[in-house]
Order: structure tokens, then C-alpha cells, then sequence
């Protein structure tokens, strides 16, 4: 009977984390990275020592290496999403510059993901 006890909070946690895994794994929204990527860069040099420097680095990196994969994948059917050269980057200013011409109404609809993927795509075309 004590076992049970003990194995009913055991099995609510294991639960509540699979439910939660799928939400941990998804990509922030475009215009909540742009508000926050503009406020950083408003602080400067400060923002090194913002904790949203490193939520926004980490979402970037999320987001590079689900791109690079699902551009893998679309390439072993022939049909990349997108051609990057080599060496292709994008700076700060670069990204905040394309968040802002979407402009907010887009941003409020969409991913990081999806922005990304879109602008890859826009950019770096297949021919």
C-alpha cells in the first residue's frame, strides 16, 4: 500500500513532463523575439549580461539546427527548400532589420521557425 504512495506522484510527474516535452520544443513567436532582440540591443553592451540575450541565442540556435534538418531531409527527396552558399551568416542587425519589414501583424502569426524557413527560402533559393 506505501508503494502506491510513493509511485502515484512518481508516475503524475512522468505525465506531466510528456505533455509538457512537445511545448519545451517549440519555437518562439516571431514579434515576442523582435521585442525583446530590439530592447537588447537598445541596452548595448549591457545586454551581455541580459538573460534574454541567452534565451534569444538559444532560440537561434534551436531554430538553425531544425532548419538544417528539415532542409536535409527535403534534399534526400531532391527537392531542398533552400540553397545557402557556404558560408552564409546573418548579423543581428541583419535579422532585426527583416523581423521589422515584416512588420508586427506577420511577426504575431508566425514562429521563428516559420519566419526562418521563409526567409531562407526568400534568400537562398534553389535554381
Amino acid at each position: 500500500m506505501l508503494k502506491n504512495y510513493l509511485f502515484m506522484p512518481f508516475m503524475a510527474c512522468i505525465l506531466a513532463l510528456s505533455f509538457a516535452a512537445p511545448l519545451l520544443a517549440a519555437s518562439m513567436n516571431a514579434e515576442v523575439f523582435y521585442v525583446k532582440a530590439v530592447a537588447l540591443k537598445k541596452k548595448g553592451v549591457g545586454a551581455i549580461l541580459s538573460k534574454d540575450m541567452d534565451i534569444l541565442k538559444g532560440e537561434m540556435n534551436n531554430v538553425r539546427t531544425n532548419l538544417r534538418a528539415e532542409n536535409e531531409k527535403a534534399k534526400k527527396t531532391g527537392k531542398p527548400l533552400y540553397c545557402p552558399p557556404k558560408n552564409s551568416s546573418m548579423s543581428s542587425d541583419q535579422l532585426i532589420s527583416e523581423l521589422s519589414a515584416a512588420g508586427q501583424t506577420k511577426r504575431k502569426q508566425m514562429t521563428m521557425h516559420a519566419f526562418m524557413r521563409d526567409y531562407m527560402v526568400r534568400k537562398y533559393p534553389c535554381k
